[in-house]
């Protein structure tokens, strides 16, 4: 606690307001285990499920009605994180309509619990009402802020202060560089890049090597994690890299033309489905498969072609 109250000076946050308990909850977990549920004609509350993971990581039986109880008595804050890597095309729906249903649960005990969901921009188109939800955007980083959190990133990440002092050294590079320099605009970003430079040993200057660099990472990232998602990326992996190349091939295209900068998802998604075959077109079984992981992978939406 000293730690965390020391590091909320250094960043000038407040350290005034109510202490709360702390729940978080891995929305594309909660996806995956919602749909197995749903396909067994059950139904899996967001309480159940944060109950059923707090049981497992303290080795102790808890049940919906006990963490209820534990809500209305304690302050809490719970965080739903993730909400960008359940797809539109996966079941996105039903978990909004799962987070509606946990205020329900919540104003029945009167419980005293503040509730935050994360989420990239790419993807989101206000599935949360803001009529009852605040919308608050991470600012860019200034290139200082994004340094010194990639400080802060080495000294966790890396124990050997010569491949530290060497990550960091290009990191500084590639903020002057005007290439590299605006994808140092958030913390995600900073890690992505933190972590070619930890793997490659440089970032590319080149936009094409850049691009590919980025790519990869994030695949293999998504790949590792537990997700339903990262199944069908283990699984499709050669359907998904080149739907990635042939989207980014189209989109050059697209940009090369006047006014045409950005092409629309859904005309994008038509023209690699019913490209007529060739190099240009997917069978469609495969493209439907593939695109909600290959959606997780570049940000959603299709919108998230290149860094």
């Amino acid at each position: 606690m000293r730690n965390i109250l020391k590091r909320s000076a250094n960043e000038k946050l407040p350290s005034t307001g109510p202490t709360r308990f702390p729940v978080r909850v891995d929305l594309p977990l909660y996806a995956d285990a919602l749909k197995s549920a749903m396909d067994n004609s059950e139904d899996l509350t967001l309480l159940s499920f944060m109950a059923s993971h707090l049981s497992r990581n303290i080795d102790l039986s808890i049940k919906a009605d006990d963490l209820r109880e534990w809500l209305r008595r304690c302050p809490s804050i719970i965080i739903l994180d993730g909400l960008d890597e359940v797809p539109p095309s996966s079941n996105r729906l039903p978990v909004i309509a799962a987070i509606d249903s946990l205020f329900d649960d919540l104003y029945s005990v009167s419980a005293d619990v503040l509730v935050v969901v994360t989420t990239r921009p790419q993807g989101y188109s206000e599935d949360l009402d803001p009529h009852y939800w605040q919308h608050w955007n991470l600012r860019p980083l200034e290139t200082e802020e994004a340094i010194r959190f990639a400080e802060r990133l080495s000294a966790v990440r890396l124990s050997d202060p010569d491949r530290r002092d060497a990550v960091l050294s290009e990191l500084r590079r590639a903020a002057t560089d005007q290439t590299t320099a605006t994808l140092l605009s958030s913390p995600l970003q900073v890690t992505i890049l933190f972590g070619i430079a930890l793997l490659k040993g440089t970032i590319p200057q080149s936009r094409w090597d850049l691009f590919e660099r980025y790519y990869t990472l994030i695949r293999d990232r998504e790949a590792m994690k537990p997700a339903q998602s990262a199944t069908i990326i283990r699984e499709h992996r050669a359907t998904i890299d080149k739907l990635h190349h042939e989207a980014g091939f189209l989109l050059q295209l697209k940009s090369e033309s006047a006014g045409g900068a950005k092409a629309p998802p859904f005309e994008l998604t038509e023209v690699l489905i019913h490209g007529g075959g060739g190099a240009n077109s997917f069978d469609g079984a495969d493209f439907r498969k593939a695109a909600p992981a290959n959606d997780v992978a570049l940000g959603g939406a299709f919108g998230g072609f290149g860094p």
